[in-house]
């Protein structure tokens, strides 16, 4: 099933990519094919083709109480609107499901690889740049500094206690 052919009441998919969030919502309206009337961006012509004409439809979804609409290519199943992906079929939003999976399993695999670069990367750094060495050794003492400074407290605070209670 395409956009084109959608009737009101139709159900659709949507998968919020930013909250990782599905909700089924229903076809509101959906507006006759119109001419795409965005003009393609340079690198995706062919200087020597003329552009075909792609017709879309403007199509109102209801979802979770809000009403919106899209606009989506008239013999597309599925559209994207910002991160937002609207399927006619649940297929399609398993299929993306299944993809971000994919890539959230390969980036935590080389989670561990790329801290142990960054650390390697942060030494050397400490070796060879001699303003980062002077600005690790600087911060190493300013919180050596505060540590001191933190204990000194403590034990006046103990030692006020004290003469407090004394008197």
């Amino acid at each position: 099933m395409t956009f084109n052919e959608l009737r009101n009441s139709f159900p659709v998919h949507i998968l919020d990519k930013n909250e990782m969030h599905y909700i089924q919502g229903k076809v509101i309206n959906k507006g006759n094919p119109r001419p795409n009337t965005q003009v393609p961006a340079p690198n995706q012509t062919n200087l020597f083709q003329l552009p075909q004409l792609q017709t879309v439809v403007d199509v109102t979804i209801e979802a979770d109480g809000k009403t919106s609409t899209y606009v989506a290519d008239s013999n597309a199943s599925a559209v994207m609107a910002g991160n937002i992906l609207i399927a006619l079929d649940k297929q399609d939003i398993i299929r993306e499901l299944k993809a971000i999976n994919a890539e959230c399993d390969e980036y935590l695999a080389n989670v561990g690889k790329k801290k142990e670069a960054k650390d390697k990367c942060t030494k050397l750094i400490g070796e060879l740049d001699t303003d980062f060495k002077e600005k690790q050794a600087m911060e190493t003492e300013i919180q050596n500094l505060k540590n001191a400074q933190k204990e000194q407290g403590d034990k006046l605070d103990k030692i006020l206690k004290l003469l407090q209670h004394e008197e």
